[in-house]
Order: C-alpha cells, then sequence, then structure tokens
C-alpha cells in the first residue's frame, strides 16, 4: 500500500498534535492570534461578531441601570404623563399580608377613565391605545386584567394560608392551589402583553 505525501503529512501532524496543542497554547498566552491563514477571514468575521455582542450586552447592562421611567422623562409624583393622559401609581392590599401598586388612568383634567388596573402592562396597553385614539384592544385587556386581579387574590389569599396551615397534606394543596393560580398569572399576562 502506498501513501501519498498529504496522508503523510496528516500522520504526521497527528503525531506531533500535542507539541502543537502546547505550541498555540503558549502564542495565545502571549497575546498571540493563532488562526490557521485559510480561517482568517472567518475568523476575522466571528471577532466582529463577538465584539458586536459584547458592545450590545454592555448597552444593555448600562440601561439597565438606568431608571428608563425617570430617563423618559415622563414620570412625575408617582405618576406616568403621556399624551394629555396621566398613570397614577397607588400602592393597595392584596389582602391582610400583601400590598401591590395598582394603577388609574386620568384624562388631562384628572377625570378617572379606567382605575384599579393590577399590571403595569395593562395601564401602558391601555394608555398607549388613548394616546393614539384607537381603542380596540381596551375592552380586552380591562377584561384579561380583571381576570388577573382576580387570580393574583386566589394566589395571595392560598400562600397566606400555607403559612398558616400546620397539616402537611393541607399545607401541599394550599401551596399547589397558589402555584396554579401562579401559573393562571404568567399566562394572562403573556395575553395582555400580546395585545399590546
Amino acid at each position: 500500500m502506498t501513501v501519498d505525501n498529504e496522508m503523510l503529512k496528516i500522520l504526521e501532524n497527528l503525531e506531533n498534535a500535542q507539541s502543537i496543542h502546547e505550541k498555540k497554547i503558549e502564542d495565545r498566552a502571549q497575546g498571540k492570534h493563532v488562526v490557521n491563514e485559510n480561517s482568517q477571514e472567518m475568523y476575522q468575521i466571528l471577532k466582529r461578531l463577538e465584539d458586536a455582542t459584547t458592545n450590545v450586552s454592555k448597552q444593555i447592562a448600562q440601561e439597565a441601570k438606568t431608571d428608563t421611567k425617570a430617563a423618559t422623562g415622563l414620570m412625575h409624583n408617582s405618576a406616568i404623563n403621556m399624551g394629555g393622559f396621566s398613570v397614577l401609581m397607588e400602592k393597595k392590599s392584596v389582602n391582610s399580608k400583601y400590598k401591590k401598586t395598582y394603577y388609574t388612568i386620568t384624562d388631562s383634567t384628572g377625570n378617572v377613565i379606567h382605575e384599579d388596573i393590577a399590571l403595569f402592562e395593562s395601564a401602558m396597553g391601555i394608555l398607549k391605545e388613548l394616546v393614539l385614539g384607537k381603542t380596540s384592544n381596551t375592552k380586552k385587556i380591562i377584561d384579561l386584567d380583571n381576570s388577573y386581579a382576580s387570580h393574583l387574590q386566589e394566589a395571595a389569599y392560598h400562600k397566606e394560608r400555607s403559612v398558616m396551615i400546620t397539616e402537611g397534606y393541607k399545607k401541599d394543596i394550599a401551596l399547589a392551589k397558589q402555584s396554579s393560580a401562579m401559573s393562571k398569572l404568567s399566562g394572562i399576562k403573556k395575553q395582555i402583553k400580546s395585545l399590546i
């Protein structure tokens, strides 16, 4: 059997793989970029992609440190103002142990348009529709938000109950009911976001 030069080169590289690998590690440690000449173009593309990803990640991290409501200049005294409408924020009790921020939307004269909105997303969706002058999804958002508020009260009730119950199986039932209500909350929130 005859072995051509290409095959000999491959076998030689396999035998020297460890020393080649160690040399590459050494070169990289010294800051040298160890790239096959044939792969240089792909390396450049991947390098640009990595740089872009890093820059975007840094930008997102920086924006997360900034309070977006305050940064846009729309928030003032626990209210968000836009297009002649205001969203007022107020902490209210869900039950005897838990409080939550609820939202009230008023017009420029202070007349209440919608109140006791449970989700920030609902309030912003309704506000957006009011500002744009099209309210096709407002009723759906309000109905879903009312359902959200109901399941929120249910979840809070079962959580409070589970803390007070000492019997194992009853505690498990209360926690399961709370979990079920929380799952419904998540589904409703997704539906509301899809309407915005």
